[in-house]
């Protein structure tokens, strides 16, 4: 919890802003808006966060036609004419085209960030190329927050995971999961946590430049991908040995 001095001044440290941050990048917290606006590495870790918040809400960003529900309510309209004089049997069409048009654009908006709609391996390499950049980091994140953002999901870490260069919470097809990028000799690893997917057999991703695979596990499945070629199996034994969900 942040810090109090005086009764007056509130204070947060580097770790509680982050731990906030990851929670609630945009909660109104004076404690949380004191560090951004003072603190050269807590504004540096905001400014990335928002820049991600932004990429997502692009993602989300879908044209849909705007004659396009007019075109479909149409055909139907022509389609049950031509069936049955029957006004009655012509109401059923029309209403089933209005909910039709109205999925639709619901699914349009949401599958771009992993909505149902979305197959699991699409879902593991669009996300990846919504977060490309997260390659690039170098910078080692604190043992203590890799161990706090898994507790949030359940899962202990026996031992400290190494390595890890990049964490943060993410969407997922079934709600939100974890984010990490682990640095290995052979290059950058994307490991991606899944609390919600269920898996009986390993299921492949990859494009011309990235493959990997999610496997299940106990609770959840974890999805690992690298470049092409790029071996996987040894963080995977590494993630596998650590975590373990938490008892309840």
């Amino acid at each position: 919890m942040p810090m109090t001095a005086n009764n007056t001044t509130t204070y947060m440290n580097y770790l509680e802003f982050k731990r906030a941050l990851m929670t609630d990048p945009f909660t109104a917290d004076p404690a949380f808006e004191r560090a951004r606006k003072e603190d050269p590495s807590c504004h540096e870790a905001w400014e990335q966060a928002m820049a991600f918040e932004e990429s997502l809400r692009q993602a989300l960003i879908v044209d849909v036609p705007a004659d396009l529900a007019s075109d479909i309510i149409e055909q139907q309209r022509l389609a049950a004419a031509n069936e049955a004089p029957n006004w009655r049997r012509r109401l059923v069409p029309l209403a089933a085209a209005a909910s039709f048009v109205m999925a639709l654009a619901v699914g349009l908006v949401l599958a771009p960030t992993g909505g149902t709609a979305q197959s699991l391996p699409d879902y593991v390499i669009s996300h990846l190329y919504h977060e490309v950049d997260s390659l690039g980091s170098q910078k080692l994140v604190d043992v203590a927050d890799v161990n706090w953002l898994m507790a949030e999901y359940g899962v202990e870490l026996n031992q400290a995971l190494e390595g890890v260069v990049y964490l943060k919470r993410c969407p997922t097809r079934h709600g939100s999961g974890i984010h990490m990028v682990v640095s290995t000799e052979s290059g950058p690893v994307t490991v991606y946590y899944l609390p919600k997917e269920q898996l009986t057999e390993p299921v492949l991703v990859g494009d011309e430049r990235f493959s990997g695979y999610v496997v299940g596990l106990e609770r959840g499945a974890l999805a690992l991908v690298g470049s092409r070629g790029q071996q996987l199996e040894k963080v995977e034994r590494q993630l596998r040995n650590v975590m373990h969900p938490i008892s309840v």
